[in-house]
């Protein structure tokens, strides 16, 4: 980041992202080995989900109930199941954490090396897990919620005569915009995991505090890159049918390399937004302890013990 703390709390959209498109340009070597190694391998593992699960989909609904092969057809989808949701959390918590802590290397002047990068991630993965694994807890809850309230909307309409219509339209809405919310907390909260010494709930009410007043901005964020990555994937499953053998195989590529792309955007966009978070909301950003926190990852400095976000005190800094 280029800008004094005091004017990227003014970043917008347009502003974060044009940040975002300076960094990977300034240093592509680095964020194309970030993106070969680790968002590459997440997509491929994406989609050829759909390749591995499907075949086996179509030969269950094919088999009769008396088929001896059923129960081993069940655990191999099992299987494949259980391996693709290891696979995708493991690479997924993996690049978030490599792409952050990279941006903020960036940030603070640090020297920027790959294996530099990947030796810090075992340091942050605990915290990424927890608060990835409460998110889903969270998420879960919410879901669960809104289902009790169709139910309960369905039992009054029932006995009221209201137009159904007229109660799903803007609970559905409502309820879209709560998930957009909470999915950006959820995000920011990722890069608060690895960046300050906070994890799973606590991590989640403070991303909740650092988005306020830069919730539009988040908000347009998120729905672009959602945007995106649903109109790969209907790209993807539509087109996929319509092509030969080589289409197939050049449509799967030119898609992994876009989706690949815009992953490694939307992450270095999310990292940048966690700063522009906090210069909105004045706290100051030291970027002398946010430097050695990073290097306490290496073990070349002893980790601050108070949060990047409030700096340290004299006689600490003089300690370390």
């Amino acid at each position: 980041m280029a800008g004094d703390p005091e004017d990227i709390g003014f970043a917008g959209v347009v502003g974060i992202c044009s940040e975002a498109v300076k960094i990977l340009r300034s240093y592509t070597r680095h964020f194309l080995s970030m993106a070969g190694t680790l968002v590459l391998p997440l997509g491929v593992v994406l989609l050829s989900q759909s390749f591995v699960s499907d075949p086996l989909l179509r030969k269950l609904t094919q088999m009769g109930r008396n088929n001896q092969r059923l129960d081993a057809e069940f655990v191999g989808l099992y299987l494949i199941a259980v391996l693709y949701l290891v696979f995708v959390l493991a690479l997924s918590l993996f690049a978030t954490a490599a792409i952050v802590y990279s941006v903020a290397c960036i940030y603070t002047g640090k020297g920027l090396s790959y294996m530099k990068v990947i030796r810090v991630v075992p340091n942050v993965w605990s915290r990424l897990i927890h608060t990835f694994l409460w998110a889903h807890i969270l998420l879960s809850f919410y879901y669960a919620a809104f289902v009790a309230l169709l139910l309960a909307l369905f039992l009054i309409q029932e006995s009221t005569q209201v137009s159904m219509t007229m109660i799903m339209i803007p609970s559905i809405i409502v309820f879209n915009v709560f998930l957009v919310h909470f999915n950006l907390v959820w995000h920011l909260a990722s890069v608060v995991s690895v960046l300050e010494d906070t994890k799973g709930v606590c991590a989640m009410k403070r991303s909740n505090a650092l988005i306020a007043g830069k919730r539009l901005a988040g908000f347009y964020l998120f729905v672009i890159y959602a945007s995106c990555i649903l109109f790969m994937l209907g790209l993807f499953s539509g087109g996929l049918a319509k092509q030969n053998t080589s289409g197939r195989v050049f449509l799967t590529i030119t898609l992994l390399v876009v989706w690949t792309t815009v992953t490694l955007l939307a992450i270095v966009i999310q990292s940048i937004f966690y700063f522009v978070c906090k210069s909105y909301h004045q706290e100051r950003i030291d970027r002398s302890a946010l430097a050695q926190k990073l290097d306490g990852y290496l073990g070349d400095y002893t980790p601050l013990s108070d949060p990047v976000s409030a700096g340290a005190p004299n006689g600490e800094l003089e300690q370390i």
